[in-house]
């Protein structure tokens, strides 16, 4: 566990972490404004980055698509995401281009 991911589980409460649970992996917060940590499908996936043993490296047109997976098919017109390199723990929302 890294030392940010041991200060939270350190820090937050059984009430916290349930609450945490109850949350939905995505959110349409308006109409074609998609929300989600990490990727649509995955919380722990980046969606523009993949992380190797080397380091982070920008995410193929592929690879991309394919973390989109159904949300993809909805036609978002911008997905929003937070804690990704890129991002750099910010949150960023980005027009999404549909390739």
């Amino acid at each position: 566990m890294g030392a940010s991911d041991r200060l939270a589980h350190d820090t937050i409460s059984d009430e916290h972490r349930a609450w945490l649970s109850s949350l939905p992996l995505t959110l349409e917060v308006v109409d074609g404004v998609l929300a989600f940590h990490g990727s649509p499908t995955d919380d722990l996936t980046y969606l523009l980055e993949l992380v190797e043993e080397s380091g982070a490296r920008p995410a193929t047109q592929q690879e991309v698509l394919d973390r989109l997976g159904r949300a993809r098919m909805r036609r978002h017109g911008r997905c929003c995401c937070a804690g990704t390199p890129t991002c750099s723990g910010q949150w960023c929302c980005r027009r999404v281009r549909w390739w």
